[in-house]
């Protein structure tokens, strides 16, 4: 754990992330990230952001060894664990309407292909959901 929390400072992660809430908010806070992000996709991330993350915005590649993946993976779950008193709190929703996007531009700018395939792009992280708009109904997928 202290080998990825000095990889972590080396590295200088918190110029753009937070974690505990330490650092800067250009990029997603990290304080629970191991909540929602399993081990094998965080450490093919931290080895190469762009093939792991496929929008638009994107993390430099810190050309990490694999022990320093390691270790930051380990750090992260570490801090995972840490009672934060349900901080980093979640973002209070706007007021005005919601806009309207098209299914197909909310799955690609909301990083949904980083887990989840539809017709043999995107990672198999989650299930393929290339057959899903038959298999469930509008309100089911909506409610997802």
């Amino acid at each position: 754990m202290a080998a990825g929390k000095w990889a972590w400072q080396i590295r200088n992660c918190n110029d753009c992330h937070t974690i505990l809430g330490i650092g800067a908010y250009y990029a997603p806070d990290v304080t629970k990230v191991m909540s929602y992000r399993n081990t094998d996709w965080t450490k093919r991330f931290l080895k190469d952001p762009e093939k792991a993350w496929l929008a638009k915005r994107k993390m430099p590649n810190p050309h990490l060894r694999d022990q320093e993946v390691a270790d930051i993976v380990a750090f992260l779950s570490w801090v995972n664990e840490i009672d934060t008193n349900s901080w980093p709190p979640q973002p209070i929703a706007v007021s005005a309407a919601p806009v309207q996007m098209p299914g197909e531009a909310v799955y690609k700018t909301q990083g949904c292909l980083t887990c989840h395939v539809i017709n043999g792009v995107g990672e198999q992280v989650g299930p393929d959901l290339t057959h899903v708009g038959k298999e469930r109904e509008k309100k089911w997928i909506e409610a997802h």
